[in-house]
């Protein structure tokens, strides 16, 4: 879909095969100023590089085969020669980094270890330790290895150091044995010198209920999770939750001061829990009102007690195995 001056769109369909494709990422491998297309997995498992002309027309070609079902990429210039380089993984397959040249090409595969039973969902780039040496944050869901065997059984996110093109056994921040998050971002929240990792939600999560069957974690109510950086590669877990997703009465002062400190505790950390609202509704209720997803779960959901509102919480889950719940 390649935006229009009139504020239309061109639709066209890219050439090649029919894939049930799950990931994809954006990039200019070849260094000749336009973006081009990578997505994962081709009707064979191969990685295909849709190539840009230039002129909103690409060349398909298949960019790497026979390395098994992968489903998450990232492009980035992890070794900082200016080059764009791949990262990979799937459900069975590991970890792994493929070097670009520059001219499109890539090394053969080399993997990154210490990720066995977790798959990548989402990398993010910046020095957290203040060594003056980017990073990697990775954020991966876990296999289950017990009673629940399947994939999205919890999540982990972790760093790895790189030397040249060597890296590191993976440093866990934080393990949660019960669901997985789709992304995080690194930003420097408070503008001092420090990068953080966000995980922002966007709505209200349908598996809330079972949150609060644990008692551990409530994802109806979160606006953000943030793990705040202080220092040395050290991180703080806090739990961000939004006044909109409470049943708050206006007339109660015990309301209004919860509500207070739901917002001071996101500005003290740097964020906002002001929304945008689309001027467009494109499928009203019937009553015109708001859907709330958490109206319909477990009464254990209290709807006007956060989670926490003092800072950091107590646990961040890694003493529990991830087949706990």
């Amino acid at each position: 879909m390649l935006s229009q001056p009139d504020g239309g769109y061109n639709v066209t369909r890219l050439p090649g095969p029919k894939s049930l494709f799950h990931g994809g990422t954006s990039g200019d491998i070849d260094n000749d100023g336009d973006v081009d297309i990578l997505v994962t997995p081709g009707p064979n498992n191969e990685v295909i590089l849709y190539l840009n002309n230039g002129d909103g027309s690409f060349q398909h070609k298949t960019l790497f085969s026979d390395i098994g079902r992968n489903y998450n990429m990232v492009l980035w210039d992890v070794d900082g020669d200016g080059n764009l380089d791949v990262l990979l993984d799937g459900h069975e397959e590991p970890l792994v980094i493929f070097w670009g040249d520059g001219a499109g090409g890539f090394s053969k595969k080399q993997i990154i270890g210490g990720f066995d039973d977790q798959v990548m969902h989402d990398i993010d780039f910046a020095d957290f330790d203040g060594d003056g040496e980017q990073e990697l944050a990775v954020l991966s869901s876990l296999k289950g290895l017990k009673k629940r065997k399947g994939w999205y059984v919890g999540f982990k996110v972790q760093t790895v150091r790189r030397k040249n093109r060597t890296f590191s056994d993976p440093n866990l921040i934080h393990h949660s044995p019960i669901f997985w998050i789709p992304w995080i971002t690194a930003c420097d929240l408070k503008d001092d010198g420090r990068v953080d990792l966000v995980y922002e939600q966007h709505g209200e999560r349908w598996h809330g209920e079972m949150m609060a069957y644990t008692g551990l974690l409530d994802f109806t109510k979160i606006d953000k999770l943030v793990w705040w950086n202080e220092g040395d590669g050290a991180f703080s877990f806090y739990r961000i939750e939004d006044p909109q997703y409470f049943d708050f009465d206006e007339t109660s002062p015990s309301d209004q001061r919860t509500r207070a400190k739901l917002i001071a505790k996101a500005e003290g950390l740097g964020l906002s829990l002001t929304h945008y609202d689309a001027p467009q509704i494109y499928y009203p209720t019937e009553d015109g009102k708001t859907y709330r997803g958490s109206d319909s779960f477990h009464p254990a959901n209290i709807r006007n007690k956060p989670l926490d509102l003092n800072g950091p919480t107590s646990t961040d889950y890694s003493a529990l195995d991830h087949d706990f719940f």
